[in-house]
């Protein structure tokens, strides 16, 4: 028995070839976006990863209770897991998990910059106790 194997003809190999050549492009402007968007991203998030990492680190934080301090350190690692995603996005040259939208980022800024207020507020009133 034997088989025949097809033999794509020229005008064959020419479409499939300039169909490649497409498919190579289109994947190239998105993966251009997608390091657009990682480095937008990394733009948003990092302000508030320094502000959120500053308070922490300020003298007097441990009088603050844990139930006021965790809604900021929650805030401070989901930017910081946006912020790691976005850089692994860019050193795969675009290619990787999917970013954090818009709503998730200014959700976990939001939640962080509210805790932040209640902790300046409740460190000056510790400060103003102990004078």
């Amino acid at each position: 028995m034997q088989i025949w194997a097809y033999q794509e003809s020229a005008a064959e190999k020419k479409l499939r070839a300039l169909l490649d050549k497409t498919r190579e492009k289109e994947q190239a402007k998105i993966a251009g976006s997608k390091l657009k968007q990682a480095s937008v991203t990394i733009g948003k998030v990092e302000p508030g990863i320094a502000q959120f990492s500053e308070v922490l680190n300020r003298p007097g934080i441990e009088a603050i209770p844990s139930a006021v301090l965790n809604p900021l350190r929650d805030a401070l690692s989901r930017l910081e897991s946006y912020r790691d995603v976005a850089q692994a996005l860019m050193s795969n040259g675009g290619v990787g998990d999917a970013l954090p939208t818009n709503p998730q980022i200014s959700s976990a800024i939001m939640t962080g910059k509210r805790a932040v207020q209640l902790i300046v507020n409740m460190l000056a009133a510790v400060a103003k106790a102990m004078q």
